[in-house]
């Protein structure tokens, strides 16, 4: 038996959040959760509890550790190589949000991160040699014999900045020829770690050739669990039937976004590298260990963590703390990604794109709804909400559009 510990879509949450608002707060609050510190201590609860032992354990990261707060916005990388360093990960696969500076700053940061990094479906048209050097298809966790194959989305080549020398190929193609080269080395316990989303994994562990056991996701934030009364997406794990061997099935994980989730799976393996579907259990752990959880009395954040996080914060905070106006009323963001709902943010943003100089005098501003983030209330303003809410160094792009051209796009 071997416990899996996995995470994925941190976005730069190193703190503590409310889980209402997603403002910063005291872990020890109630409402309070995630944050780094507290998320190291459940990890390592997870893996010394009941005698598993680290060397029993193994610990994945999905991807999309950067982007999304003003930590990524002041510090780029450098503070989740730090902590990616001190956390023990066995192996890391890229998200979408590593490629968002172009594949120079990835190469850069992954030149920090001491932790195997692994891609199967990335086809360098153009060899980038710094690049290169940090990035393998697949790792080998030898004291297990298990073999870990990374998946990114396609999609990373429209939503992101990966360049023209860098092509994102068929992930079941990429699987299906890195699945062999494993076996050929005489590696039968397969993992595939991936960023495709919740839909994408499914689909996946049902067209690849059979003989891969698990797959932990990340991209799509979904919440899986086995207590049906919580709003859950989906069962934990999800059990897939592979369509080329119905004798086959694959287990699919993953533990929502920003650490507000940490998840684990008790893996028992079969002689053929399958797993046990009857025995093989787990479920995702609350990161909260406020008054109110059945952790607080038992988690301390993690005092190496804190260490880490401290220079930072506090640097964080001298900036974003000054006030630079004054909201005369309440500037709500979107939901979601995909929200189509009128947004006094969204108003207020292109407003200001057509009025800036950059704009010249534009007609109309366009902007992606996924590109607001938060929002922005009455009162005053600091610049640490206009980071909150427009987290992104995008550039303002100038065109000439028809009347038939905006009506197709809108």
């Amino acid at each position: 038996q071997v416990r899996l510990v996995h995470t994925n879509d941190l976005h730069a949450h190193f703190s503590p959040f409310d889980a209402k608002t997603g403002d910063a707060c005291d872990a020890t609050v109630n409402g309070c959760i995630g944050g780094s510190a507290v998320v190291k201590s459940i990890i390592d609860h997870l893996r010394l509890a009941n005698n598993v032992g680290k060397e029993n354990s193994i610990l994945l990261n999905a991807g999309d550790e950067l982007q999304g707060s003003i930590y990524y916005s002041l510090f780029k990388g450098n503070l989740s190589a730090a902590l990616l360093n001190s956390f023990g990960y066995d192996a890391l696969t890229l998200g979408n949000h590593e490629f968002d500076e172009g594949p120079g700053h990835l190469a850069k940061y992954l030149a920090k991160v001491h932790v195997p990094t692994i891609c199967a479906n990335i086809k360098f048209v153009d060899p980038d040699p710094a690049l290169q050097a940090n990035l393998q298809p697949f790792t080998i966790i030898d004291r297990h014999r298990i073999g870990i194959i990374g998946v990114l989305t396609p999609d990373t080549a429209v939503s992101s900045s990966v360049g023209n020398g860098i092509e994102l190929t068929d992930p079941v193609e990429a699987v299906n020829q890195a699945r062999a080269q494993l076996e050929k080395q005489g590696i039968r316990r397969i993992i595939v770690l991936s960023h495709l989303g919740y839909d994408g994994d499914r689909e996946l562990a049902q067209r690849i050739d059979a003989g891969v056991s698990l797959v932990i996701g990340g991209h799509s934030h979904t919440y899986l669990s086995n207590d049906e009364s919580k709003d859950r997406e989906g069962p934990y794990p999800t059990w897939v039937t592979n369509s080329g061997d119905s004798m086959w099935q694959t287990a699919v994980v993953q533990a929502k976004k920003w650490g507000e989730y940490v998840g684990y799976l008790d893996l028992v393996f079969n002689s053929d590298g399958s797993l046990d579907s009857e025995f093989t259990k787990g479920s995702p752990v609350a990161v909260d260990i406020s008054p109110s959880s059945p952790l607080h009395n038992r988690i301390k954040p993690n005092q190496r963590t804190i260490d880490i996080i401290r220079p930072f914060e506090e640097e964080m905070r001298a900036y974003t703390d000054k006030p630079i106006g004054q909201a005369k009323g309440h500037f709500d963001g979107p939901k979601r990604a995909t929200d189509r709902a009128e947004l006094a943010l969204g108003d207020l943003v292109t407003d200001a794109l057509v009025w800036s100089d950059g704009a010249k005098h534009a007609n109309i501003a366009v902007i992606s709804t996924g590109a607001i983030r938060d929002r922005i209330p009455e009162g005053k303003i600091t610049r640490g909400h206009i980071l909150r809410a427009l987290p992104f160094d995008d550039t303002l792009v100038l065109a000439t559009l028809s009347g038939k051209e905006i009506r197709a796009m809108v």
